[in-house]
């Protein structure tokens, strides 16, 4: 199977997520979320990129940047590489910690980069770790409200925006759908049968999606949609399509 292209920001903002193989836990203790801050800080330090917004889950990452003159992919994969030696120095294992290349999706509007920084910031409250934002250590939102200290965030954007911290926490806060990226269940299983179908009843690639008539692609889509009982918005991100494209079909 051919590696998808990562899918391009107008803004240059992203929203990326990184996650255990095999759904592994990435940290056992407090010192391993602390090394992985530190892995960040020394990439904030070395390359330009702007963080705006991250919070650690037990087995995946959420964070929210800006590539400036350096890719996210360059930076993800300093990242990685640092924590990963660490990982398996401490714990005394070999082989992949990260399962396969980050995942991305843009953030190009303001709308969407608030209510992504929100998504982020609620994490720990929807998985039912903590009832507030701010009282979860491992992510920037404490940072926001002045209780944390992190020269690697890039405040000013957000506070700009919203005015203010007590502002931005009365938003955060703030009863909301918000959806962004998961990593969904079952997912990779679903894009190989998604695979087979395509090979099997059109003679396409996933990647040959982007490069049909609009008419033909329709077509596909419908196809697939009344074969699979999938989200358009898992389908669309499965099939490195827009949602509106999918939605359309």
């Amino acid at each position: 199977m051919s590696r998808r292209a990562r899918e391009l920001s107008p803004s240059g903002i992203y929203h990326v997520m990184t996650r255990g193989v095999n759904k592994m836990d990435l940290f056992y203790d407090d010192r391993d979320r602390y090394r992985y801050c530190e892995g960040l800080d020394k990439a904030k330090q070395k390359y330009e990129f702007a963080l705006y917004a991250y919070c650690l889950m037990s087995n995946h990452v959420h964070l929210l940047m800006k590539e400036n003159k350096t890719s996210i992919s360059v930076v993800m994969q300093s990242i990685g590489v640092r924590y990963s030696m660490y990982f398996n120095a401490k714990y005394r294992r070999v082989g992949h910690l990260f399962q396969n290349r980050f995942r991305s999706e843009p953030i190009d509007s303001e709308n969407k980069l608030l209510t992504c920084a929100r998504y982020i910031h609620n994490n720990p409250v929807k998985a039912g770790i903590t009832s507030k934002p701010e009282k979860y250590f491992w992510s920037s939102f404490r940072t926001y409200l002045g209780q944390a200290d992190e020269p690697m965030l890039d405040k000013s954007i957000l506070l700009g925006i919203h005015g203010d911290a007590a502002t931005l926490k009365k938003y955060t806060e703030a009863v909301n759908e918000d959806s962004f990226m998961e990593y969904g269940e079952g997912s990779e299983e679903i894009l190989r049968n998604i695979e087979e179908f395509l090979e099997r009843e059109f003679g396409l690639e996933v990647r040959d999606l982007q490069f049909l008539k609009k008419i033909t692609r329709d077509a596909v889509i419908a196809a697939l949609k009344n074969n699979f009982d999938v989200s358009e918005r898992s389908l669309a991100e499965l099939l490195n399509l827009t949602k509106d494209k999918v939605n359309r079909a």
